[in-house]
This record gives C-alpha cells, sequence and structure tokens, in this order.
C-alpha cells in the first residue's frame, strides 16, 4: 500500500525503474521518522533486497545530488558506516527528486529504549567512528566538493552570515545587531590555539540520525545518515554534538584521549552553537532556539 501524496506514485516509481532496472516491485511504502524538510519512507520490496529507503522532495533542482555523493563517498572508502545510494534523480516532468538507499539495520537512537550504560557504549562506539572519519585530511577547508579554502573561518564566516541572514526575519532586530557585532570578533578568537587541519566531518551527527541496532550484548552503531560533509576543523563536529546533548562525557574521554582540547574551543562553540541555533531558528522559528539564540549572544558579549 503506498500513502497518499501530491505526486503520482506510479510516475515516481517508474523513474526509479529506469534508475534501477533490478530493483523488485514495490509492495508498500511506510513513512518513517523524521523527514523534517523532505518525505521519507521505507519501501517493502518483492524480493532481494526486501527493503530500502526513498527520500521524495518536490523542490526543483536537485537537493538530492549532493548526499548521494556525499553517501557514496563514505559508503565506498569504507569512512563511516552508513547506507549504500543507489540512485537519485532531480525534479523534472516525469516526478519529484528522489534519492533511493540501502535500509541500514536498527533504529534511530534518539527513539530506542537504552539504558544509561547501553548508551555509554553507544557514545564510545560513536567516538571511535568519528575519530576514524576524522583522519582523512585535505589540502583546504570547504563543503565536501566545493573549491577548497586555505582558512576554516572563509568558510565558516560566510556559513554564519548567511544563517543569520536567513533567520533575520524571525529575530528581533536588535539581537540581529547584536549578532552581526559579536561575529566581528571571530578573527581575533580563531588565533586562540592551535591551527586546524582540514579534516573529513559528517556535518550533522545527533540522535536523529545515528542508527543503532539491538545485539544480545547491548545496542551498537549500525550507521549514520544524512551527511553534510565538509573538510573542517573537527570543532565544528565536537560542537554540534554538545549542542543537544548528543553526547557527554564517555564519548568525550574517547575522543579526547585522542585529540586533545585546543585552547580557546570553549569560546569557539559558542558561535558554533550559535550557528547551529540560527539554522533552526531559520527552518523552525521554535521559542526553544530563539531563546537559546539569546542566550549565546549575552554569552559572547562577556567574552
Amino acid at each position: 500500500m503506498l500513502p497518499a501524496a501530491t505526486w503520482s506514485w506510479d510516475r515516481l516509481l517508474g523513474k526509479i525503474r529506469s534508475a534501477c532496472p533490478g530493483l523488485p516491485d514495490v509492495l508498500s511504502a511506510t513513512r518513517l521518522h523524521g523527514g523534517m524538510i523532505h518525505h521519507v519512507f521505507e519501501l517493502s520490496l518483492a524480493g532481494e533486497p526486501s527493503r530500502a529507503v526513498l527520500k521524495v522532495s518536490e523542490q526543483p533542482g536537485d537537493p538530492f545530488g549532493r548526499e548521494f555523493r556525499e553517501l557514496d563517498h563514505l559508503w565506498s572508502r569504507r569512512l563511516l558506516p552508513c547506507p549504500r545510494p543507489w540512485a537519485a534523480a532531480p525534479t523534472d516532468s516525469d516526478g519529484p527528486a528522489y534519492l533511493l538507499m540501502e535500509r541500514i539495520p536498527g533504529s534511530h537512537w534518539g527513539a530506542v529504549a537504552a539504558t544509561p550504560r547501553e548508551n555509554w557504549d553507544v557514545e564510545r562506539r560513536l567516538a571511535e567512528l568519528l575519530l576514524r572519519l576524522h583522519s582523512e585530511v585535505s589540502g583546504g577547508f570547504a563543503r565536501f566538493g566545493d573549491p577548497p579554502r586555505t582558512s576554516w573561518l572563509d568558510v565558516f564566516g560566510p556559513m554564519l552570515e548567511e544563517n543569520l541572514r536567513l533567520a533575520e526575519p524571525r529575530l528581533p532586530a536588535d539581537r540581529v545587531a547584536l549578532a552581526a557585532r559579536q561575529m566581528r570578533k571571530m578573527a581575533s578568537l580563531w588565533a586562540l590555539g592551535d591551527p586546524a587541519r582540514p579534516r573529513l566531518v559528517h556535518g550533522d551527527v545527533w540522535s536523529g540520525n545515528v542508527i543503532v541496532d539491538r545485539h544480545e550484548d547491548g545496542w551498537t552503531v549500525s550507521g549514520l545518515v544524512d551527511p553534510a560533509l565538509h573538510f573542517a576543523d573537527e570543532e565544528y563536529e565536537l560542537a554540534y554534538l554538545e549542542c543537544f546533548e548528543t553526547v557527554g562525557e564517555p564519548f568525550l574521554a574517547v575522543y579526547r584521549a585522542a585529540s586533545p582540547e585546543r585552547d580557546g574551543y570553549r569560546v569557539r562553540r559558542l558561535f558554533y552553537w550559535l550557528n547551529t541555533m540560527l539554522v533552526h531558528v531559520g527552518l523552525f522559528g521554535d521559542e526553544e532556539y530563539l531563546v537559546r539564540t539569546g542566550r549565546l549572544l549575552a554569552a559572547l558579549q562577556r567574552v
């Protein structure tokens, strides 16, 4: 059974079969947890593989092309456990854009009933996986696939400015002005500590993008989804993990044993958190994000 949709399932599935002629027939589609921006379905198939994940977007253009390339890079080089992408196509006259990929076993970490000790095991394993990912270095900083820059601030600074611009309609004018003033401090604060190396980061690690699977001895990480790959300062990844308290001491003990905290991180972390809040204000506008944005700006004033 296929759920009601604003597109034609027959046309969309025909589009997919053209790209994946060996794919078994689709028996049903069930909406998956998540899908904050796009539609996400688990497909039940009449053969092997018996399941797949399908992301659908009616946005114009090619909203999944970058994600396909990023997943393919991670999967083909075994840098991080993730779904193997099978096919993707832009929105066109035959239907909406889609990304078809392998269904890895398990559920979103935030949706499972794990004990504290089991969660600590997941955190430690996640730290090991991200250390391996972050070991891939590049000659410059950039969003994956973009031209490299010599300074991480040349990438992160414009990113923060753009996210402030997108959040501006939902922010009081005095907070927009305050954010702009605080951002002018960044160059001097980034001069603290050892210089960063361009390391490959996932870019969107939170409990909803970590897939865990149950085994006899507890939960294990079966993969990460929805990458936003950058060659970045690894602090960008670590601050995001801490922003929503996705990880705590078990993760940090493993990660920091291999990569100690650099001088100035706890100040730079405020700017990373501000960036995250501005993204969420721009996308969702929830009061929680507006309040946290105000608190971060107040903290930055004291720096």
